[in-house]
């Protein structure tokens, strides 16, 4: 059997829709969530990761747990969607603060300038 087939099967028994897309990384992890982008959220884009020595480290019973899991997430539509606005908002106000732009340049300057007004 491989994974799709138990994801399907796992999914069917839980009431989740099918992931559009399953993908397998390194870390000890899973997690579902939107492929990305604003437009994933509109048309339920979802994708479900899964740590390959996560999958090494289970049995079979432990791993079908935790893909019910990651699955379940899937019918939470509202939640997902407003966790994925949520970290829209928060990346895009780290880079507002963080970031530099054309005031901190000039600011910098003026400082190093020795302005008396700065």
């Amino acid at each position: 059997m491989c994974i799709r087939d138990s994801v399907y099967m796992v999914a069917r028994s839980v009431g989740s829709p099918l992931p559009c897309r399953i993908e397998f990384d390194c870390s000890v992890n899973a997690a579902a969530g939107f492929r990305g982008g604003v437009m994933s959220i509109l048309r339920n884009d979802v994708r479900l990761l899964i740590g390959l020595p996560l999958v090494a480290g289970l049995n079979l019973r432990s791993f079908g747990g935790i893909l019910a899991h990651e699955l379940v997430h899937f019918s939470q539509g509202f939640g997902m969607r407003l966790a994925f606005v949520v970290q829209l908002v928060n990346q895009w106000l780290h880079r507002v603060v963080n970031g530099r732009d054309l005031w901190d340049l000039k600011l910098r300057d003026a400082a190093e300038h020795g302005h008396p007004h700065v």
